[in-house]
């Protein structure tokens, strides 16, 4: 069975039951089983069927999930995007495009607008069986260096990808799952779509000051959240002290957790927390609870569902302990779509897949991040993380958060350019000496006060919006 066949179940068997508790209503299965046949006929006389693609974007959780559910049960494959997102150049071609305002001044696709009246009553009628290798999902990657990628999972894959959530990050006895992530991430989407599929309830908050206070109310049992998430939460807590004493469990993932933040979700969030490293291509690799992360850069140990491994310049394995490019490849994949060349994301002739990041594996099978390859800040001829860096600015007077950056300049050298959000006691000043004194591993030809740092859905730093707005603060 494919992930809409288990909610239909679902809502069958426990229609009563809540599917998803939103800040302002609560949807039961009964009501997404229902929901689901009247998008289902909508789509149907717009002549959405088998095999056609359809992108969309809609931010309200409960229309967004039944949608992607109604397009599975035609056999259409859904294809969901952020706000942002360039459309018509996501490299593929939409049978339609979906929103709730008309999205046809971002796009030259066919256009449908999703209202109440796509949900009136349907009758009952058989879902789509999709075969294993035919492609059920289109995700895109983060996008944190550019464009977005698309991927398809198959059938197949995407049983695989739920697979691992359910037999290996071990969220499969909570009854009450809140998600913080977009679910037009792929990372969002699979927790979303396995904990429906097993008759869980979702608790999905519209930003991190609503989430305290509905995990409360709702008894939240169990969490999913990126770092940034995390982070803010721990922000409004310290401010305002809440109990959220349900909350029994706490994945964290979609970025790299600081040793520091680690600390912070464990005293101010849940005792019980786990870190998930993996990528959109190829899911979680590797997992621990963070009180076993004490090592800076450390992410878990490597999983037995996927084959990972550390590789030098000339793709040969490394031995443990010892710096190389991180590849991996796993039956719950994510393979390029269409004719994409599979090189452009990363694969290889034999399905491997480098997501870019530098690392080391330690004896007892630990993941320890040491950078990204194509990230690497080079000052006087050390080459470092930004991520390292942007740590060691913890406790840096007067910035509230902080991203750096190398960008092309006049100086015969890359520039070394930190975009910072400044506090009302900020100085320019005052930060540059802070940072000679105490950040060793780069120096700085300019910060730059922003409103905002640039992140991506999932809150990881997306790296090309810093590098544009760098540059254009340099005149570059």
């Amino acid at each position: 069975m494919n992930f809409h066949e288990h909610v239909l179940f679902q809502a069958k068997t426990w229609p009563e039951k809540p599917a998803l508790i939103l800040s302002d209503r609560v949807v039961t299965y009964g009501m997404m089983g229902q929901g689901i046949r009247g998008v289902a006929r909508t789509l149907a006389a717009a002549g959405i069927g088998r095999g056609d693609v359809v992108g969309f974007q809609i931010d309200l959780p409960s229309w967004n999930l039944i949608l992607s559910c109604a397009l599975a049960h035609l056999g259409a494959i859904g294809a969901a995007f952020g706000g942002q997102d360039p459309i018509d150049r996501l490299g593929v071609a939409f049978k339609a495009v979906i929103g709730q305002t008309d999205l046809s001044a971002r796009t030259r696709h066919r256009c449908l607008v999703m209202t109440e009246r796509w949900f009136d009553l349907a009758p009952e009628t058989r879902p789509v069986r999709f075969e294993d290798d035919a492609v059920i999902r289109v995700v895109f990657s983060s996008g944190t260096t550019g464009t977005p990628k698309p991927l398809a999972f198959t059938a197949l894959s995407l049983r695989e990808r739920l697979q691992v959530v359910r037999l290996s990050i071990g969220y499969r006895a909570v009854d009450r799952l809140m998600i913080l992530l977009g679910l037009s991430t792929a990372y969002g989407l699979v927790f979303a779509l396995e904990a429906l599929s097993c008759g869980a309830s979702l608790v999905l908050p519209p930003d991190t000051g609503a989430a305290i206070r509905m995990a409360a109310l709702y008894g939240a049992e169990g969490m999913i959240a990126s770092p940034r998430a995390a982070e803010l939460m721990i922000e409004d807590l310290r401010r305002s002290p809440a109990p959220m004493p349900a909350l029994s469990m706490a994945v964290i993932g979609g970025g790299l957790l600081s040793p520091a933040l680690a600390e912070a979700v464990m005293a101010h969030l849940c005792k019980n927390a786990v870190c998930v490293y993996g990528s959109t291509e190829t899911g979680a690799m590797a997992w621990a609870p963070l009180d076993r992360l004490r090592v800076p850069g450390a992410v878990g140990f490597i999983a037995s569902t996927a084959d990972t491994e550390i590789v030098d310049d000339q793709d040969r394995p490394v031995a443990a302990g010892i710096e190389g490019h991180v590849r991996t490849r796993s039956p719950a994949d994510a393979r390029p779509y269409g004719d994409a060349d599979p090189a452009a994301f990363g694969f290889d002739a034999d399905g491997w897949h480098r997501p870019g990041d530098l690392a080391r594996i330690e004896a007892n099978g630990l993941l320890i991040l040491t950078g990204r390859t194509d990230h690497l800040i080079n000052s006087g001829g050390a080459k470092t993380a930004p991520e390292t860096i942007e740590a060691a600015f913890a406790g840096a007077p007067g910035i509230t958060d902080i991203a750096v950056v190398a960008v092309p300049s006049a100086i015969g050298r890359p520039a070394i350019v930190a975009l910072v959000v400044a506090g009302a006691d900020y100085r320019e000043a005052t930060l540059a000496d802070w940072a000679a004194r105490n950040v060793r591993s780069a120096t700085f030809d300019r910060f730059v006060p922003v409103k905002a740092i640039p992140r991506t859905e999932n809150g990881k730093i997306a790296r090309g919006e810093v590098r544009r707005l760098a540059a254009a603060a340099l005149g570059a």
